[in-house]
Parts: structure tokens; sequence; C-alpha cells
């Protein structure tokens, strides 16, 4: 994702108390580089670690979905590469 979209994609959900898009460090950043915050978490596709978490799978999954229509249909934004590497989930604090 280039870094002005990637700007986009925080600024769209910084107000969105069940979404997390990490910080994008600018000075590090360029055409051909994404530098981003570290965020430790539990991969989406981790069934057995999201259970044991506590975490509420259903929320979890209504959460994603609205995350999905938002980006389309709120934001008219479209993220390419959802796989779990890119989708972590972690308690709240």
């Amino acid at each position: 994702m280039k870094r002005q979209a990637w700007i986009r994609f925080r600024h769209d959900f910084e107000n969105d108390p069940d979404i997390f898009v990490p910080k994008i460090y600018t000075q590090f950043t360029g055409q051909r580089i994404l530098v981003e915050e570290y965020v430790s978490g539990i991969k989406v596709s981790d069934m057995a670690a999201l259970s044991a978490s506590g975490l509420d799978t259903a929320q979890l999954a209504k959460n994603a979905v609205r995350l999905m229509f938002d980006q389309l249909f709120k934001h008219g934004f479209f993220h390419a590469d959802p796989h779990p590497g890119n989708i972590l989930c972690f308690p709240a604090m």
C-alpha cells in the first residue's frame, strides 16, 4: 500500500474504538518501502490463541465485516491485501 493510501486508511479509522491502524513513519518511508509502528497481536487465523485469550470471536467477525463495508461504502477505499499477517487482534486495554 502506498504511503498516501496508508495515511488515509489510518485517518479514516482513527476515531473507531474497535479498529486500530498502526502509525506510519513517513521520515523512513519512500516509494518502495513502508515503515510503520510495530504492533504485537494475535493473527486473526489463530483460532486457538483467540479463544485462549478470551476474545469474543463472534464480535471480532462482526468488526471485520463492518471494517470491510466501511472501507468500501463509507470511505470508498479497498484494501487489496487482507491476510492474517495484516489483521491482528488484541484484548482491549
